[in-house]
């Protein structure tokens, strides 16, 4: 695991959850760390903008000058939510890249492993092939 992903907590609980499924789907390989890390990374920015949105609104209270140069308070979107939607975005191309879409689980040719110990052997030789590359 990339220490990048390592050292955000989300990031690598989401990370730690994906891997199995997607060597259990037989799509994750050793040149897919650059494109798991990146799914990993967006769950985070969502989770994080979720927590800021719950936290403070949709809305949130700010400071401008008007016309005359007075200082007004006005309402706008939570910036948070345009994050959250990018996050969204980024997470879906990853998403689909694996598979794990409804629409796209159908054009992704892989060769599911059946056998638990086979993936979770497969799931630690990833992890190990995969730290090397960010660390």
């Amino acid at each position: 695991m990339p220490s990048f992903v390592r050292r955000d907590a989300v990031a690598r609980k989401e990370w730690r959850r994906i891997c199995p499924m997607l060597m259990k789907l037989g799509v994750l390989t050793k040149a897919d760390g650059p494109a798991l890390s990146g799914y990993c990374v967006a769950f985070a920015m969502l989770a994080e903008a979720q927590k800021e949105i719950r936290e403070h609104g949709l809305m949130v209270r700010t400071q401008v000058l008007d016309k005359h140069g007075s200082a007004m308070q006005v309402a706008r979107k939570n910036p948070c939510i345009g994050i959250a939607e990018n996050a969204l975005k980024i997470m879906k191309a990853f998403l689909v890249e694996f598979g794990l879409t409804p629409a796209s689980r159908t054009k992704v040719n892989a060769t599911p492993l059946d056998d638990e110990s086979q993936i979770l052997s497969g799931v630690d030789d990833m992890l190990d092939e995969l730290s090397n590359y960010a660390n």
